[in-house]
Parts: structure tokens; C-alpha cells; sequence
């Protein structure tokens, strides 16, 4: 797999990533080196939608999340372990448009 390379993109209804539902996502990919690079990731929930740049590292299992989004963070407490669920608690979205 060390040269192994790939170049493409995707684009999705209705599906699910470890059980967390989506109305849609799309976005281009590419595999080189052993790192998997989704550049522009948008993913979309009935709340509205997420614009995120994903990296992650083969062979280190390093990776790394730009997330862009006014979804609440808790939609994805069930990636998560437990410990990592309580971090979520620490955080809030407020709307912008209300005061």
C-alpha cells in the first residue's frame, strides 16, 4: 500500500457512518503516502449542514478535523467513547442571530 495513490470524489444520500445518520455527504478524496485526505468534506443533517477537511495518517493512525459547522457537537457523542462523550459537555453552540 506504501504506493499505492488514488484520486477521486463521492457524493452520497441518505447513509449512515457508525450509526450516525446523514441526509447527505460528498466530497473529493485522495490516498497517497498512506494518508487519506478528504479536502472538502460537506456533510448535511436535517439541522443543516458541516464543511469539514479530514487527514489521517495510515501507519501512525494520526489524524487531524477542520470542522466548520452550526450543527451541535453532540450529534457525534456516539463516535465516541465514553470518556471522550464528557469533553462534549464542555461545549455550546449559540446562534449568532439571537441575542
Amino acid at each position: 500500500m506504501p504506493t499505492l495513490w488514488l484520486n477521486g470524489d463521492f457524493k452520497v444520500g441518505r447513509a449512515a457512518f457508525r450509526d450516525l445518520p446523514v441526509t447527505s455527504a460528498q466530497s473529493h478524496v485522495t490516498y497517497s503516502n498512506m494518508v487519506w485526505h478528504l479536502t472538502d468534506l460537506v456533510v448535511t443533517r436535517p439541522e443543516g449542514s458541516a464543511t469539514l477537511d479530514h487527514w489521517t495518517d495510515s501507519r501512525t493512525q494520526d489524524y487531524y478535523w477542520r470542522i466548520h459547522s452550526g450543527i451541535d457537537v453532540k450529534v457525534i457523542q456516539p463516535l465516541l467513547e465514553a470518556r471522550e462523550q464528557r469533553v462534549l459537555d464542555r461545549f455550546r453552540i449559540h446562534d449568532a442571530t439571537r441575542h
